[in-house]
């Protein structure tokens, strides 16, 4: 989820905003307002407005408190965090690679949902205190306390990808020893947790005289939870396929070598054209420098391919994060999808051996899968 607005970072976290989570914004606004709007006709149309923009804001901060609890203590375990992102279903710590022991698994997952509740209890408390002054300014610290508790709650449920799915790997890994089973636990819970959500929808909506948006939040969040946990399985199957392979496996598969003086014409006509590749590494006097692919040679208008060299467009090895020959191969993808890459060198004793690329990792774990694997 790359798209949306960077607002900045917390403690070093960056968090952006996807472009959906205007339209929730914008529905829950209006549903605090409908809400204030009758419970407190005193403060009128702009009041209400302005408590229920002001409510909506304190929410989104609640959610983000949420996520944010998530990535320090994942960092602080040690697990890279790309950032955070609030969009239409909420907000979700972009973790790029996941616990390597149960106990750090549950630590991370559990602390998301406590912050909520805690969360909970302290507009539960400021509710105590102004319910006899100010009651309009209670009535928001009791929708918080409410929704802060649901928040806890719904993200206990034992179902991959909420927090309570990754308790129940946690839980299941600890018990079992085994990563990938209690993966495939937690994923099969995540998808049989969806369909109900999709199945009470749609009974709500049966309902005769029932608002029928009330039926359909279940439905899109059971589709949300359901496509969340079936990406994860394909994940997992990713992994188990690439067990035991190392990155210095896939080296040098795809990625032949051309000087970096030539030009762009030259490269596409004479290179990538007549070899159906398109990852090159560029070297200077046999020494490599960089990589070209066709992505920097779609950035150069093609008028200008003949006077434009590779080695002005070429990404310099030294830009690009490098990765250990004896790394993970499926490290190496999680990888390249934190820096969005496809393509990262290999080092082996501090000396570069080539390049190692998304293409060919996936064509391995798909031949393996072809043989059975």
């Amino acid at each position: 989820m790359r798209s949306g607005i960077r607002l900045g970072g917390i403690l070093g976290i960056p968090i952006a905003i996807d472009y959906s989570w205007f339209l929730i914004f914008a529905l829950i606004t209006y549903t605090f307002f409908l809400g204030y709007k009758d419970g407190f006709p005193e403060l009128g149309s702009a009041g209400s407005w302005g408590l229920a923009v002001a409510t909506s804001f304190l929410f989104f901060v609640s959610l983000l408190l949420h996520e944010l609890a998530h990535s320090v203590l994942a960092r602080a375990s040690g697990i890279p965090v790309e950032g955070i992102t609030l969009f239409l279903f909420g907000g979700v710590s972009r973790i790029t690679r996941e616990a390597e022991r149960p106990g750090t698994e549950l630590a991370v997952a559990i602390v998301g949902p406590a912050t909520s509740a805690i969360l909970g209890l302290l507009f539960g408390g400021l509710y105590l205190l102004l319910r006899s002054g100010t009651p309009y300014l209670a009535g928001a610290c009791q929708y918080l306390m409410f929704i802060n508790f649901a928040l806890a709650v719904f993200n206990l449920m034992p179902g991959f990808p909420l927090d309570g799915g990754r308790v129940l790997r946690a839980v299941v890994w600890r018990v079992t020893g085994s990563y990938s089973r209690a993966s495939n636990v937690a994923t099969r819970a995540g998808q049989v947790l969806a369909g109900m959500l999709v199945l009470v929808g749609i009974v709500v909506i049966l309902i005769p005289g029932t608002d029928v948006v009330q039926g359909l939040w279940p439905i899109f969040l059971g589709w949300y939870l359901f496509s969340a946990a079936s990406a994860s399985r394909r994940q997992l199957r990713l992994q188990e396929l690439l067990q035991g392979y190392k990155a210095r496996d896939a080296v040098g598969r795809s990625c032949p070598t051309v000087p970096q003086s030539l030009t762009l014409d030259i490269l596409v006509e004479g290179y990538m054209v007549p070899s159906g590749c398109r990852v090159f590494l560029a070297a200077s006097f046999g020494e490599p420098r960089g990589i070209i692919t066709t992505r920097q040679v779609r950035m150069v208008p093609r008028h200008r391919w003949r006077e434009v060299r590779v080695e002005s467009v070429m990404l310099p090895l030294d830009s690009i994060p490098s990765v250990a020959a004896d790394e993970n191969a499926y490290h190496v993808l999680e990888l390249m999808a934190s820096v969005d890459v496809a393509e990262l060198p290999v080092v082996e004793n501090g000396s570069f051996i080539g390049l190692v690329s998304r293409e060919d990792l996936l064509r391995m774990a798909t031949t393996r899968s072809e043989l059975g694997g």
